[in-house]
């Protein structure tokens, strides 16, 4: 609740109330939490960051790099990835300038940011050619399969009708086309197992990455 509140989506970053200070380290509160609070806390602390250090991306960048501990790492890689989603970066849909920013981040977090900005689209009900075209930009074809079966994640979590299904599945193409889509072009039901949502939509495992295939 702290983080979600400590730096605010409209007022252009600009900190809640007088809780924080530019003099204060940039990994804190989270690096004095308890361990448990550590992922859901890193992957907040970017959105501070980027107040703290003046809108220096690549500060922010360089300074999750320097995290030793692997999983608070890629916390803070996810939450750089978030902070492209919900800042201008990609807000007029710019593949090109979502790409500027990814691209930033080391290999294979590069990637993984792509992979997180075009199934967020998706969340965000974005159901057109945006998320495709973000998906098509990987170079490898399993990074491409990997960022399919993302987008059909985020269809079967959001629904929409199934004319909207069956468009999207159409236009996957084959590079990116999900499996799934055969049973959702039908009208069945296609559900997503607990572990998969564990550990397909974060990357909490980035350290050993691998496209699920």
């Amino acid at each position: 609740v702290f983080m979600e509140n400590a730096v605010s989506h409209i007022y252009d970053g600009i900190p809640v109330g007088v809780r924080l200070s530019k003099d204060q380290h940039p990994l804190s509160p989270c690096k004095d939490l308890p361990e448990r609070y550590h992922f859901a806390c890193f992957t907040n602390q970017p959105l501070l960051m980027n107040w703290l250090f003046d809108k220096d991306f690549d500060k922010v960048i360089s300074t999750c790099d320097a995290i030793l501990e692997n999983i608070d790492r890629t916390a803070c890689f996810q939450g750089i990835a978030h902070f492209v989603v919900v800042t201008e970066n990609t807000v007029d849909k710019d593949i090109d300038n979502t790409l500027f920013f990814c691209n930033k981040l080391p290999r294979p977090f590069n990637s993984a940011c792509i992979v997180f900005t075009a199934q967020s689209h998706v969340w965000l009900e974005d159901y057109g050619q945006f998320p495709i075209n973000l998906c098509q930009t990987l170079t490898e074809s399993k990074e491409k399969r990997w960022c399919g079966k993302h987008l059909i994640d985020g269809i079967i979590i959001m629904a929409p009708e199934q004319s909207t299904i069956d468009r999207f599945c159409a236009e996957l193409g084959t590079e990116l086309f999900d499996d799934r889509c055969i049973a959702l072009t039908q009208g069945k039901k296609v559900e997503l197992p607990l572990e998969y949502l564990d550990n397909s939509t974060s990357f909490q495992n980035i350290g050993q990455w691998q496209p699920y295939v």
